[in-house]
């Protein structure tokens, strides 16, 4: 199902919905590797769930629908070197879990390069980076697992394509982000 979902009236904020094409980068450099981890962000919701969002532009965050708290709508947002950001979901697609989180105040961190391909399956050296959500693991952000694998997919008409993969961020993380050696 690809019914994306209104959180609020206000369809200007729709206008400064600018998605740069930002291409590859040709090595994952140090330098280029902070440049993608600082554009995921920990979110916090008012109810105390934790998760990570990726910044698409310099105004919005995509993250997972299981973060949005409809009663009240409003998150704080940390970026990887403690600056605080806060926001509101302007639109979510439940069926395909995810939302779009609208910042109050743009960004000067790179977006994250999205890529939209399928990785094969049984395809290695995959980057998971993902915000854990767990009482026992203070300080788990930034945690990052560089041995990811594609081991298949599943497809379903609610929600299409889904990546199976094989690491441990995905039983404890909502919202990681998949990464691959040219940071897309």
């Amino acid at each position: 199902d690809d019914t994306w979902v209104d959180m609020q009236q206000d369809t200007k904020s729709f206008d400064s919905l600018c998605i740069v094409d930002r291409p590859p980068y040709d090595t994952l450099s140090p330098e280029n590797l902070y440049k993608v981890r600082a554009s995921v962000v920990e979110i916090d919701n008012k109810a105390g769930k934790k998760g990570a969002g990726l910044i698409i532009s310099e105004s919005f965050v995509l993250t997972s629908a299981d973060l949005v708290d409809k009663a009240n709508n409003s998150y704080q947002l940390k970026t990887i070197n403690g600056k605080n950001l806060t926001g509101h979901a302007v639109r979510i697609n439940p069926g395909k879990n995810i939302a779009l989180i609208m910042l109050d105040e743009p960004t000067a961190y790179t977006p994250l390069s999205l890529n939209l391909d399928l990785p094969k399956v049984n395809q290695e050296g995959f980057m998971v980076l993902g915000i854990l959500d767990v009482e026992d693991f203070e300080d788990g952000e930034n945690y990052i697992d560089n041995s990811g694998k594609v081991s298949g997919y599943r497809y379903s008409e609610d929600k299409g394509s889904e990546i199976m993969m094989d690491t441990f961020v995905q039983n404890v993380t909502i919202g990681g982000v998949l990464i691959d050696a040219n940071g897309t």
